[in-house]
């Protein structure tokens, strides 16, 4: 099963689902509202990329008050086989967050990775990302958590600084209330 292919075949939907057009119209107006979107700016396509992923995963639908992957698996993916709805069955149940890669294999095409928060480990097929990403890596990224193979939804943004550094800086308010900081 060519999970990229599927991916695309979801996206193409939603791109030119009239219903889904509106709501991604209405998202961006969600979206951008405090923000003004210049897509002359360095990063706009690591927002570009956090908008679909949202979007796509996450905004439930203001029509069918499901997200428009959710949809999809409903509208867009008549007469598929079963394996390929099961995919699409599972992108209700993506895992969306900051990861810390623990290693990495070129060989294999395979990265493991770890929540920030110590909410899980994956080991994800991801051929190219492989080949860059070193141990202490963070990512910001969302997994398909796939029983056989994990994979990444394509979007993924590498973050500067290693894990260590992004704990001290996303606990530094806490650690003066009182918390402990524990790495």
């Amino acid at each position: 099963m060519n999970t990229r292919k599927l991916l695309d075949k979801m996206r193409g939907w939603i791109e030119h689902d009239p219903v889904m057009k509106l709501e991604a119209l209405e998202a961006g107006g969600e979206f951008f509202a405090f923000h003004d979107y210049d897509s002359a700016l360095p990063d706009r396509k690591t927002l570009a990329g956090l908008f679909v992923e949202w979007f796509t995963y996450d905004r439930k639908t203001t029509r069918y008050l499901k997200t428009p992957a959710e949809v999809f698996l409903r509208y867009g993916a008549r007469g598929l086989k079963k394996a390929e709805k099961e995919f699409y069955a599972a992108l209700a149940r993506t895992v969306f967050g900051m990861f810390e890669v623990v290693s990495s294999d070129a060989e294999a095409g395979l990265v493991r990775v770890r929540r920030l928060d110590g909410e899980g480990e994956w080991t994800v097929l991801d051929v190219l990302g492989s080949r860059g990403m070193k141990a202490g890596n963070v990512l910001f990224a969302r997994i398909i958590a796939l029983a056989d193979q994990p994979v990444f939804t394509g979007w993924v943004a590498g973050l500067p600084g290693g894990a260590r550094e992004i704990r001290e800086t996303m606990l530094r308010p806490r650690v003066g209330a009182g918390m402990r900081l524990i790495i």
